[in-house]
């Protein structure tokens, strides 16, 4: 979040006077996302996922209910949606190519991005942000399932979004906000299950912060009650997923490997991260940028008073 001083600039942001606010940082990432994501979008052919996807899709919603009630019922919310995709593509007259089917996917990554850097830009300024969403952007495991005929992308999207309903909510509490991060936090979750693993450090926030408690309640409780169905049904059907390896220190590593382009790369962005939360010890004046705004209004500012350097 970037700071503020009074007299002349009270309450702009020192980001936006230079000329770079959330906005455009938000606009340079979404390009950089639409960009990489859109590139080559219906090039590959169906991979064996994608294809059982679109049969799944193509199925008559009586019969894609029964389906779900024996199999894939944590993909189910994907399942409908592309079945209403591939509905709606047929009342425009488009053929299922593969580009249409992994349309959604690419829409999604890119609201990924564009939520990711709307959060960021509150806690680490406009300009850091927009470097966050394009790093995000041209990553390639992300690239990957942008377009990929899966929810991946989709619950991403959900899971940014949610994120950022969720802080905002914190911020002002009002029944609007809550309820619209209570829809996007169920979709999340119907979209793949493990986004409740963020919506559980959402309520471990909420705990130490959220006030009124009572309304931050009767969220959680309304989000728990909803997503009860699909963990009850998803119980059941664990043979899908039989095939993962159990939680070792060799199959994590090779996740990480994977998901991080090898060891250098891992570690360079953890010297990133410990360099960041050392740079946060800095006193406030010496992390504010452009100093020459702060310079200027330091022989004005009294030794006490409102008109101090205001950091929120």
């Amino acid at each position: 979040m970037a700071s503020t001083v009074t007299g002349a600039y009270a309450g702009v942001p020192l980001a936006r006077r230079a000329g770079f606010g959330t906005k455009r940082a938000v606009a340079l990432a979404v390009l950089a996302a639409t960009i990489v994501a859109g590139i080559g979008l219906g090039r590959q052919p169906l991979s064996w996922d994608e294809a059982v996807s679109v049969s799944a899709a193509r199925h008559r919603l009586p019969d894609l209910a029964a389906l779900l009630r024996h199999t894939d019922a944590p993909l189910g919310a994907y399942y409908l949606g592309l079945h209403g995709w591939l509905a709606f593509g047929r009342l425009l007259r488009l053929p299922p190519t593969e580009a249409w089917v992994r349309l959604p996917s690419l829409v999604a990554a890119v609201v990924a991005v564009g939520c990711t850097v709307a959060f960021a830009a509150r806690y680490v300024g406009a300009p850091a942000a927009a470097v966050a969403g394009v790093l995000l952007a041209v990553h390639p495991t992300f690239a990957f399932y942008a377009q990929d005929a899966r929810p991946y992308a989709l619950a991403t999207a959900a899971t940014a979004g949610a994120t950022l309903l969720y802080v905002r909510a914190l911020d002002r509490p009002v029944p609007r906000r809550l309820a619209g991060y209570a829809i996007v936090a169920v979709a999340a979750v119907y979209l793949h299950l493990f986004a409740a693993l963020v919506l559980l450090a959402h309520a471990v926030v909420a705990v130490r912060r959220a006030r009124p408690a009572g309304r931050w309640l009767v969220t959680g409780s309304v989000v728990v009650v909803a997503c009860a169905p699909l963990v009850v049904v998803s119980a059941g059907q664990t043979a899908e997923v039989s095939w993962i390896p159990p939680v070792t220190v060799g199959a994590t590593a090779s996740v990480l490997d994977h998901l991080y382009g090898g060891p250098p790369v891992l570690a360079a962005l953890l010297a990133v991260l410990v360099a960041a939360l050392a740079t946060r010890r800095a006193p406030a004046l010496r992390r504010t940028p452009h100093l020459r705004h702060v310079r200027a209004l330091r022989p004005h500012w009294p030794s006490r008073g409102r008109n101090r350097l205001v950091r929120p």
